[in-house]
């Protein structure tokens, strides 16, 4: 929802969640996007078979987010999936492969109920509760750290050189 009523005042999202709109939009953004890819392989839009796929994607994804730093807007939405998703045991760190192992049930669960939550404090234009939520959930383990470390030496982002003529 952009535009909502809140104690019978029309307002918008991004005025009462204030500072926490803009990761609480990343995150909603990822974790939908994922969420509509899902609803339409159920309705054999897209190929069932790619579900695992997409799952492995949309996760390794979060890892390319929070390299930006969990103080910008994408990073911190991610983080919050990251935490979020790691409390409903949709994955599990593997010590000794220094890797995670997706259990992609609970993956698709968690980004259900992701969405759900992530709505409802937007629509209700909640902001403690989603200040809340963020102080909660946008936070880094030290298994991200090691993935994070193992990356270091690729570019966060591609820096375009354009000729000077064309």
């Amino acid at each position: 929802p952009g535009q909502i009523i809140v104690d019978g005042r029309e307002t918008t999202v991004n005025a009462e969640l204030k500072d926490v709109y803009s990761a609480s939009e990343e995150a909603k953004a990822d974790v939908m996007g994922v969420y509509n890819v899902l609803y339409m392989m159920d309705r054999a839009v897209i190929p069932a078979a790619e579900r695992e796929q997409a799952l492995a994607t949309y996760f390794a994804g979060l890892f390319r987010s929070v390299r930006f730093g969990i103080e910008e807007a994408h990073g911190r939405g991610a983080a919050v999936q990251y935490s979020y998703l790691k409390e409903k045991g949709a994955f599990t760190w593997d010590e000794a492969q220094q890797r995670y192992r997706v259990d992609y049930d609970r993956l698709e669960a968690g980004i259900r109920d992701l969405v759900a939550d992530l709505v409802r404090l937007q629509g209700d234009g909640e902001y403690e509760g989603t200040r809340a939520f963020f102080e909660r959930y946008a936070r880094l383990d030290e298994n991200v750290e090691t993935v994070l470390a193992n990356t270091s030496d690729i570019p966060v982002d591609i820096e375009p050189i354009y000729p000077d003529s064309v």
